[in-house]
């Protein structure tokens, strides 16, 4: 691998063959719109639940 901004390599360093340069697309990750909560997790369908002191965790 090299940057982008770097020369193009004519042969490969190690062991001869010729190479080419393969460009990498970027990965698309959707992105929250809002910041989670207990009232909309429930909303959601999912069961929310809370650490207690003790290291348990119990149905909020």
């Amino acid at each position: 691998m090299q940057s982008s901004s770097s020369a193009d390599l004519a042969a490969c360093l190690r062991c001869g063959q010729e190479v080419r340069r393969v460009d990498i697309q970027p990965v698309n990750s959707p992105q929250l719109s809002a910041p989670l909560s207990v009232s909309r997790a429930r909303q959601a369908g999912f069961k929310v639940f809370k650490r207690t002191s003790g290291g348990e965790f119990e149905l909020q």
